[in-house]
């Protein structure tokens, strides 16, 4: 199974490890995650970040909200952060 994204084709396996990698990253956060700063720190490929972020809330794979809509300006928040924030 191939995933065309922004004139790119990739593998079903490479969109699987990409998923993986952003699960673990966003698991593990406390705080506000600014997407280009994971971009940066990460192996994610920048073309499918965000559709894949969306798709991982949207699965229930990941507990959080992306407020934005581009990499450059979208923000993860975790629902333990805003969890605590509501209390």
């Amino acid at each position: 199974n191939i995933k065309y994204e922004s004139g790119t084709l990739y593998t079903e396996n490479y969109v699987r490890l990409q998923q993986n990698i952003l699960i673990g990253y966003l698991q593990g956060a406390l705080l506000p995650l600014r997407v280009n700063e994971l971009i940066k720190n990460t192996c994610i490929n920048e073309n499918l970040v965000q559709n894949l972020i969306v798709n991982l809330i949207r699965e229930n794979r990941i507990n959080g909200n992306l407020i934005g809509t581009t990499k450059e300006n979208s923000i993860f928040y975790p629902k333990l952060y805003t969890d605590a924030q509501a209390k």
